[in-house]
């Protein structure tokens, strides 16, 4: 009589016959993948062909690619977070809760912005109007979208920035002027909202803005502000 160890030997032997039947490289992750094809020996499926391979690493690359993925998009919402400078009002604005309906043509232009937004072709764009046409709103928008499509983006009210920057002169101050200027410029978007709401068309405050336009050359940039085409114009040619 045959021993329980002896059946489970004849049995393993038997279950499957399996063999290399095609070796390649794999054009996804350029790994050199062998594909066995094995004949079950039992049960219901027996003489069935299964094919298997080993090598190929496309699914973990993948997962390893989506998982950079989120780690981007957790990095560039923690960029607009830590150096965006927005009013209180502001924070919970996006596409959902604009009145798209008060201005249709001013909401087609944002999404089309964002849709199209290439860093390899950049735009600027320009809300111009009075105050309560939506302009900042839409521009945060924006900037919240592409941050969650991984881009860097910083939205900032330049009345902020303006207190932000006189704070670098500050001997105790955590941040230089130009650490500050060299975050504004590195972002995939920069958001400069209200452009001359302090009033001034001249001097210190509108030469920052400009200094900053400037240094934004060739890069995407949104600006707003409730300043006339004339005010705009006169405020660059005295900077």
């Amino acid at each position: 009589m045959q021993s329980f160890r002896e059946v489970l030997k004849k049995g393993k032997s038997t279950i499957t016959d399996s063999s290399v039947t095609n070796e390649y490289t794999c054009k996804g992750c350029g790994s050199r993948v062998k594909e066995f094809t094995t004949v079950i020996a039992l049960g219901p499926m027996a003489g069935e062909k299964v094919t298997s391979k080993i090598g190929c690493n496309c699914k973990l690359y993948e997962q390893i690619k989506q998982e950079q993925k989120e780690a981007d998009k957790t990095r560039m919402k923690r960029i607009f977070d830590d150096n965006s400078l927005i009013n209180e009002s502001l924070k919970k604005a996006n596409f959902k809760n604009f009145e798209k309906d008060r201005f249709p043509a001013a909401y087609k232009t944002a999404a089309d912005y964002v849709r199209n937004f290439d860093l390899a072709d950049p735009a600027n764009l320009f809300f111009q109007g009075p105050f309560g046409t939506g302009k900042s709103h839409l521009s945060v928008s924006i900037s919240k979208a592409l941050v969650a499509l991984g881009y860097s983006s910083v939205f900032i009210s330049l009345p902020k920035l303006y207190t932000k920057i006189r704070s670098t002169y500050n001997k105790d101050s955590e941040m230089t002027e130009d650490q500050l200027m060299q975050a504004l410029f590195k972002v995939d978007l920069l958001v400069l909202d209200d452009i001359g709401a302090e009033g001034e068309t001249k001097g210190w405050s509108i030469g920052k803005a400009f200094e900053i336009i400037d240094q934004r050359s060739g890069k995407h940039n949104i600006y707003t502000t409730n300043l006339s085409s004339d005010d705009f114009e006169s405020s660059r040619d005295t900077a």
